[in-house]
């Protein structure tokens, strides 16, 4: 080879290195991206709610319905739940039923069972929502409207409901 040719040719390639290192060593330093977080969202759950009787203080009977809904929570594989009521119920005897809720992850074989109050005033040490480790994966529930301790007959008689939902 021709040292003459190769001679600029080295030249400009430590020229251009020498520019690229020195352009590096100025560059601003990048943050690291924020952590990714988890908040809590709704999950759909197509139900069909149980169903019981109720009477209001004028003793007309109603329907009480054991609505559940699902939600997601900070720790992932872990799904919050309860069944919410609507103030017609939590001012009539339903007020003083409990749901609960058997659930299997036919995805993980993972089960449980959660009971939850409807009505949040009502005078009653179980919870209005249960954070439950179903994992993810599609979950089935079956809902029951039992009694509480005050009242072993509110929302009776009933029948259970179903429902499904897919855990994220």
């Amino acid at each position: 080879m021709n040292s003459r040719k190769t001679l600029p040719i080295a030249c400009s390639v430590a020229a251009a290195a020498a520019v690229a290192g020195a352009a590096l060593a100025h560059a601003p330093a990048q943050a690291e991206p924020p952590p990714v977080t988890i908040a809590a969202a709704p999950v759909s759950v197509l139900q069909w709610p149980a169903v019981g009787l109720q009477f209001s203080g004028l003793v007309v009977p109603m329907p009480v319905l054991g609505n559940v809904t699902a939600a997601t929570t900070d720790q992932r594989g872990v799904t919050r739940l309860a069944a919410p009521a609507p103030p017609e119920t939590c001012s009539a005897t339903g007020g003083g039923a409990l749901v609960a809720v058997n659930w299997i992850n036919v995805t993980n074989g993972r089960s449980g069972t959660a009971t939850v109050k409807p009505c949040p005033h009502f005078l009653d040490p179980t919870p209005t929502s249960r954070d439950v480790p179903t994992g993810s994966g599609q979950v089935m529930v079956s809902i029951h409207l039992i009694g509480s301790g005050a009242y072993p007959n509110a929302g009776q008689p009933s029948l259970p409901g179903v429902g499904t939902f897919t855990a994220p």
